[in-house]
């Protein structure tokens, strides 16, 4: 097993060191990264999208009701 052992290490390391070559490492970025990170932002733009508009609409209705609050307890009139 030490055999198979050392065989996986060496090939490993081997990976990593090539993997790490600055001109594999830009065909990684261009061909994979690139493509994969776009492709993620696509298809969580919406829900994106959607929960800003949700935060917003909460904060202005939260807004809205310290005003209404500050009303009618008097701390703020419209005078």
């Amino acid at each position: 097993m030490d055999s198979w052992e050392a065989i996986g290490n060496e090939l490993l390391e081997k990976c990593i060191i090539e993997i790490k070559k600055k001109d594999n490492m830009e065909k990684i970025q261009g061909n994979l990264m690139d493509p994969l990170i776009d492709y993620i932002i696509g298809r969580l733009y919406p829900y994106i999208m959607v929960s800003s508009i949700i935060f917003f609409l909460i904060l202005l209705f939260l807004i809205l009701v310290f005003i209404m609050l500050f009303r009618s307890i008097g701390l703020w009139s419209n005078n």
